[in-house]
């Protein structure tokens, strides 16, 4: 963050009844990112105070707000967004934007974005889609592989007793998701070290121009559009 600018506050008093000094960092707020990923555009004045304890007779910071807070020119390399992808009206794929720290290993993008997508629908979407997931499905390995172009997805058992329409439905929203990861041509998604069958499916669900889904859309990237030249920054819950 560029901040508008520091300044010592002594107007705090400590129960000993001697000043309890802390620095007060001043900015403007343009953003946030929630605990799901999802961005939320902001727009007001931000102030952080910096409680401040003596240590071998130097003044250092004791204690830090919970959080990251990010300079707004520095949010769009630090950052990256992605869209999962949920259930509309059972023929539509509706994409949930969110935003993921940026990663150079495609395996380690699909990974969170796997993850991400076990998680639900943000707050904002989930009243109007759908998840074919079971809930509590888990990945059965904590990470996604990826082997020439196809991502290897290993999810734990709940997702066996799923009719054939949810199982499409289930195959369908991890391929789109996944397929944003560099390099992914095609995705393997497997139970207990088996293939989990998908109707139409051999064994790898492979990107095809004739989709039975439609993807709708539900936004234009949330960034805001306003150009600031006061000091702004985005702040992120992690």
């Amino acid at each position: 963050m560029e901040p508008r600018g520091w300044r010592l506050d002594l107007s705090g008093l400590a129960e000993s009844g001697r000043p309890k000094p802390q620095f007060c960092l001043d900015g403007w707020l343009v953003g946030s990112l929630g605990t799901d990923r999802t961005y939320k555009a902001e727009d007001r004045e931000l102030t952080i105070n910096f409680v401040l304890a003596k240590e071998n007779g130097e003044w250092r910071i004791n204690t830090l707000p919970a959080g990251l807070l990010v300079a707004e020119y520095s949010f769009t390399s630090l950052y990256q967004p992605y869209d999962l992808y949920f259930v509309g009206n059972g023929t539509s794929l509706v994409p949930d934007p969110i935003y993921l720290p940026a990663l150079n290993n495609p395996a380690n993008v699909a990974s969170a974005l796997m993850k991400a997508l076990l998680n639900g629908p943000s707050k904002w979407l989930k009243p109007a889609v759908s998840t074919a997931i079971p809930p509590n499905t888990t990945l059965s390995v904590d990470s996604v592989t990826i082997t020439d172009g196809i991502a290897d997805v290993q999810l734990s058992d709940s997702v066996l007793a799923l009719p054939d329409p949810q199982r499409s439905l289930l195959a369908a929203q991890i391929a789109y998701t996944l397929k944003q990861a560099g390099g992914v041509k095609g995705v393997a998604i497997k139970v207990n070290q088996q293939p989990f069958r998908v109707p139409g499916v051999i064994r790898t669900i492979r990107w095809s121009r004739s989709s039975p889904f439609r993807v709708t859309s539900t936004r234009s990237r949330l960034w805001p559009a306003n150009s600031y030249t006061r000091s702004t920054a985005v702040w992120s819950s992690r």
